[in-house]
């Protein structure tokens, strides 16, 4: 069984992908990719965000 990234990792993952800087395409592209294939959308990731905050 995989253990997800920890609460700070993902939260950065989630801050460079809303950053409006055009010069990180490729960084957020990366990072899209390790979002879906460790929560499957970015909306699953943030809830794991939101329910680490709340414990």
């Amino acid at each position: 069984m995989k253990q997800l990234p920890s609460y700070m990792l993902v939260k950065t993952w989630l801050f460079i992908i809303y950053y409006n800087n055009d010069e990180m395409n490729s960084q957020k592209i990366k990072l899209r990719k390790a979002i879906y294939n460790w929560f499957g959308s970015i909306e699953l990731a943030q809830f794991y965000i939101d329910q680490m905050k709340n414990d």
